[in-house]
């Protein structure tokens, strides 16, 4: 005698398809592993995806925008992400019979979807504030030659003037009037005189120490309390090379471009194109280092 049985008898094994289990792990933090019945992995892929967020909004202090930890943070995304393809791929293919469990809901895989999906739809909102701490930039303009040249991308500490004053010779983010951002040199700050005379810097009446490069545009320039910076002088006949001295008021710097002869800087006013006196809430970052140029020499670089 036979005996008939019901489909809620018996929990019936489906198939898992690992391109399913793919998509989800990847736009679901770990989703894809309650797929294939896997909670515990499920749960240390969602633990990493949310510190690895965490971590790319606070910076750990700066020190995901230097280039060892750069390179560490990127190395070790892309080793997990091929590591959990990997892992996703065998275990689909041996546990193509598995039973359901009481979370292989659509319900419950489509959860950290809506999650992931909605903290970067939140991320994306100006009036919240957030911005990830590290952010790359390519070069456009050759105001900065010779230590930063047009094709570079470099990566900025967005967080860098949050955490402390900008210093003399920081290499700067800065939002212009119009809204683009510019890439400039700090070299002013708040209540000194600055001046410039026949190309030379002058800080409160004292001149910065110049040496010159034979048969080269290039000088080497050096500021109280900044390193021996390398400058580009191309055009002595430059309205640029002397200027006015102006005193810096309370929470604002002077910067200029490293090209002293091509360079939009504070010599400027907004009226005239230029950044003028630039406030610390314009200060959008500091540069730290080339990330990738060209010129592979130039990676590393730091600025």
């Amino acid at each position: 005698m036979l005996t008939e049985f019901t489909s809620t008898d018996v929990a019936l094994p489906r198939r898992r398809s690992a391109i399913v289990a793919l998509l989800l792990n990847v736009f679901g933090m770990g989703a894809g592993y309650l797929y294939l019945a896997r909670p515990k992995r499920a749960l240390a892929l969602i633990a990493w995806t949310l510190a690895s967020i965490a971590a790319s909004f606070h910076g750990l202090g700066g020190w995901l925008a230097s280039p060892a930890g750069f390179v560490t943070y990127l190395a070790m995304t892309v080793g997990i992400l091929l590591a959990m393809v990997i892992d996703t791929i065998l275990i689909a293919r041996r546990s193509q019979t598995r039973p359901q469990r009481w979370f292989n809901r659509v319900a419950i895989y489509l959860a950290p979807v809506a999650l992931w999906i909605g903290a970067s739809f939140l991320a994306e909102i100006p009036s919240l504030g957030l911005q990830r701490s590290v952010q790359t930039f390519v070069i456009p303009s050759s105001s900065m030659v010779p230590n930063i040249v047009p094709g570079d991308r470099i990566a900025a500490d967005m967080g860098a003037y949050r955490r402390q004053a900008p210093k003399r010779g920081d290499v700067a983010m800065v939002r212009h009037a119009s809204g683009s951002i510019f890439i400039t040199r700090v070299i002013g700050l708040p209540g000194e005189r600055v001046a410039l005379k026949n190309g030379v810097v002058q800080i409160n009446g004292t001149a910065a120490t110049m040496d010159a490069v034979t048969g080269s545009p290039i000088r080497r320039e050096k500021l109280p309390g900044a390193e021996w910076t390398p400058t580009r002088h191309a055009s002595p006949q430059s309205p640029l090379r002397t200027t006015t001295e102006v005193t810096l008021p309370p929470g604002h710097y002077f910067l200029l471009g490293d090209n002293r002869d091509n360079s939009v800087d504070s010599r400027m006013s907004v009226e005239q194109g230029g950044l003028g006196l630039v406030s610390l809430d314009r200060l959008l970052g500091k540069a730290t280092f080339v990330f990738w140029s060209r010129d592979t020499g130039r990676i590393g670089l730091r600025l």
